[in-house]
């Protein structure tokens, strides 16, 4: 039997490898992460505290985020950076399910330039859920809130 206390390490070093994906640009594994079917959005906390549901991003399947990747290698302009998450408070509950749980978290991202300047990019929380399939853990719903939809370039890369 797993306890709670070695189910919720084994979801936070989920939630971590999914981060060091993202900021070792490791972009076309990025979906890897996810179930087929899944939610990943991103979404200013002023929208969700008057309910409304307008995302920054949004996508409902692994292929609109391998498309992401995609139109971010091939298409899109933006300023190159590197990306550099820092995660605290990871907070682990059961579902109603023995393979589902909701994941909770808080985040910063900075992002560096390619002439080393460094800058806040981000800053909010994630609240995601979990579950277990034959290939390990992936995200069914990955929501990201961010603290304020004012943020000082686009949102290339995932948060």
């Amino acid at each position: 039997m797993t306890t709670y206390a070695s189910k919720s390490e084994e979801l936070t070093a989920f939630l971590y490898e999914y981060i060091h994906c993202i900021d070792d640009d490791r972009l076309e594994d990025w979906h890897e992460f996810f179930e087929d079917t899944c939610v990943y959005k991103i979404i200013p906390r002023e929208n969700v505290e008057l309910n409304l549901p307008i995302a920054l991003v949004y996508c409902d399947n692994k292929g609109m985020l391998i498309d992401r990747v995609v139109s971010l290698r091939k298409a899109n302009v933006y300023n190159l950076h590197y990306d550099r998450h820092i995660v605290s408070n990871v907070l682990v509950r059961d579902s109603a399910t023995d393979d589902s749980w909701n994941m909770k978290a808080s985040y910063i991202v900075y992002q560096t330039d390619l002439e080393g300047e460094s800058m806040l990019f981000s800053t909010g929380k994630y609240d995601a859920i979990v579950v277990k399939n034959g290939s390990g853990h992936k995200f069914k719903e990955m929501i990201v809130t961010v603290d304020t939809y004012a943020v000082p370039n686009l949102i290339s890369t995932p948060l």
